[in-house]
């Protein structure tokens, strides 16, 4: 199948945009709850986690919000990975088939998820840790730790 010249640049646009709306904004906006979680009257639960959370060292924050980043990857990650049809999420009764995801605009309509698989779109982009990949990775392409400038 010949795909349509701008599939594989609609799927990298949708990509990004659940990099910014839904990975990004997960991550920020947990992190931000747990440093002052909103209302005036917050759920005793998210009170005892942002009293918690507050109670780490420098360091332990970070290594906490390193594990909220790992959840919300692993979320989106999953998600896109059904988008694409490599993981089931209908039960087997319902037969099989395909999922499409289209973008409808006034008169045409294209498929996003045909241009690139999606989760890999996203894993070239974002790490399981929320870094750019191979970025916390200090190996070189030897597997052997590179020695750091300075």
């Amino acid at each position: 199948m010949s795909l349509a010249p701008d599939s594989r640049a609609l799927a990298v646009q949708f990509v990004e945009g659940v990099i910014a709306a839904v990975y990004r904004a997960a991550v920020e906006g947990t992190i931000r709850v747990m440093t002052n979680p909103p209302g005036g009257e917050p759920d005793r639960r998210l009170i005892d986690l942002s009293n918690w959370y507050r109670g780490l060292s420098p360091l332990q924050q970070e290594r906490a919000q390193r594990l909220i980043a790992f959840a919300v990857d692993s979320a989106v990650f999953g998600m896109l990975t059904a988008l694409d049809g490599n993981r089931r999420v209908l039960p087997p009764a319902t037969g099989t088939g395909e999922l499409i995801l289209d973008l409808k605009t006034d008169n045409q309509r294209r498929r996003i998820n045909e241009g690139a698989p999606l989760h890999d779109l996203y894993r070239a982009a974002v790490s399981p840790f929320g870094e750019p990949p191979d970025a916390g990775d200090s190996r070189g392409k030897s597997g052997k730790p590179e020695a750091k400038p300075g």
